[in-house]
């Protein structure tokens, strides 16, 4: 079997860029894995983690909600952010949360309530995952 190549897209840059066995994604019914030589499939993505196999390596990014379009042995995961789990920073998290929860204590805004507490449940469950670092 072949690889796939993966990207993941934010708006403001092409995040990451790599290859892999298969790819293993948080879908909003539930995870899926797209395998080489697969059928087009679009899907929407919930918040949470891809994990990239290579052989009995894995490489996991954690990513916000947003969608993925895989044909051809490409994978593009378009979301609006990501973090790479060798690259998390506990300390660093802990303080985006906290500047988080300061906006929301001023906000008055439904939506802008509703948008502040999706990125704090993001960073919660990226920092739930990572415990003991």
């Amino acid at each position: 079997m072949g690889k796939i190549t993966v990207r993941v897209i934010t708006p403001g840059e092409l995040a990451f860029t790599g290859e892999a066995d298969e790819v293993i994604l948080p879908g909003t019914s539930g995870r899926f894995t797209i395998l080489p030589e697969r059928a087009p499939i679009m899907a929407e993505l919930d918040a949470g983690k891809i994990i990239l196999k290579n052989g009995d390596k894995e490489d996991i990014h954690y990513i916000t909600s947003g969608l993925t379009e895989a044909s051809d042995n490409n994978v593009n995961i378009m979301v609006e952010g990501v973090i790479a789990k060798d690259k998390v920073n506990i300390s660093a998290l802990d303080e985006q949360m906290a500047k988080l929860q300061e906006s929301k204590e001023k906000q008055t805004s439904d939506l802008i309530l509703k948008e502040l507490d999706r990125h704090i449940a993001f960073i919660q469950m990226v920092k739930d995952d990572n415990k003991g670092l």
